[in-house]
């Protein structure tokens, strides 16, 4: 009980520092909550909203029960991180599959997708699309030997099988998946502001950058394991950094894992996902250090040379918010509608 009161003390202390620094370095707060909100808009929702629309149209058609793991390991290689979870956890909530086999196959079903990859990555830092498929192979490599490594070791739980589903598809299923991704998205642009605030914190009060020394990494590459979408600020043109890039990707970041939280609301753990990552990323960097040579072979271009890319307008964003809003509002109307018992 000792601990416990000195823990809730502790958690106090903690929170009034870091409510104190909000208040006092607000001009901080404004420029990383800015740069967080135009990633949001520039990188995560083009990169994601449509794969996270596609994903519960997916698992509401009844395709993910269908052709099962192997066809959600496929399309979450490509989708973008929090769509293989997503749909494990619709098929767990359904019953379809147990929630071990959902924490498990949560660890391998899990990518970052070919638009985030080339879009942020490849395009912002090298200006060419080699760097990008060997980033996207280096990560399917490691996934797939993670899979395999999954499947030696890990027993499927389970011991009767689920009937396949008729796969059915119906505006309202579009409908109720434009409207639940739309939440997803924000829950997770919110995770996003609330890490960038928290990394804000961290290098105000100088533990940031002490931890960047003791564990002997660049304070851009530290931001980047706490949020993938901070590689835009790593040098330009630099191809030493590939392998570490695509290990970085292959993790996801610490923030992504927290997204996942939102987005299973506490129905599955997060550890066994956690450590298959960590083996994930160590053979992504090795992989991705031996082809090396057979993709950026005639890539050192000067930096002057390279044509960067250049973050696309965040106002198709905006208006797909909007949109996405009024969808969201009128599912809800009819939802409510349904829900009343009808007078006789």
């Amino acid at each position: 009980m000792k601990k416990y009161k000195i823990y809730n003390i502790l958690k106090i202390f903690l929170l009034v520092i870091f409510a104190f620094y909000c208040l006092t370095e607000s001009n901080s707060i404004k420029i990383s909550v800015s740069d967080a909100l135009n990633r949001c808009l520039t990188i995560i929702i083009p990169s994601l909203y449509a794969m996270m629309i596609v994903s519960g149209i997916i698992s509401r058609s009844g395709l993910a029960s269908r052709f099962g793991i192997p066809f959600i390991f496929v399309f979450s290689n490509f989708a973008g991180y929090p769509v293989g979870i997503k749909i494990l956890c619709d098929e767990y909530s359904k019953n379809n599959i147990s929630k071990k086999d959902a924490e498990i196959f949560s660890g391998i079903c899990y990518g970052a997708g070919s638009a985030f990859v080339f879009g942020c990555v490849s395009g912002q830092l090298y200006g060419n699309s080699s760097t990008g498929n060997l980033i996207l192979l280096s990560g399917l490599l490691a996934n797939t030997l993670s899979a395999v490594t999954v499947l030696i070791f890990y027993k499927k739980s389970g011991e009767k099988e689920i009937p396949k589903r008729n796969v059915t598809l119906n505006f309202g299923m579009i409908s109720e998946s434009v409207a639940i991704a739309g939440k997803n998205i924000t829950d997770i642009c919110f995770a996003v502001l609330a890490f960038a605030v928290t990394e804000s914190f961290l290098k105000g009060t100088g533990i940031f950058y002490t931890l960047s020394n003791i564990f002997g990494i660049s304070p851009d590459i530290l931001s980047s394991v706490l949020d993938i979408t901070a590689v835009n600020r790593l040098p330009v043109n630099d191809y030493t950094l590939l392998p570490f890039l695509s290990a970085l990707v292959s993790f996801g970041g610490l923030c992504v894992i927290f997204q996942l939280t939102a987005i299973t609301s506490g129905k599955i753990s997060l550890i066994p996902i956690l450590l298959i990552r960590l083996f994930t990323s160590l053979a992504s960097f090795i992989i991705c250090r031996l082809l090396m040579p057979f993709f950026i072979s005639g890539e050192s271009i000067a930096v002057s040379a390279v044509k960067i890319y250049k973050s696309p307008s965040p106002v198709p964003s905006v208006l797909l918010i909007i949109m996405t809003v009024s969808v969201f509002c009128e599912y809800e109307k009819l939802k409510g509608r349904s829900d009343k018992p009808s007078s006789e």
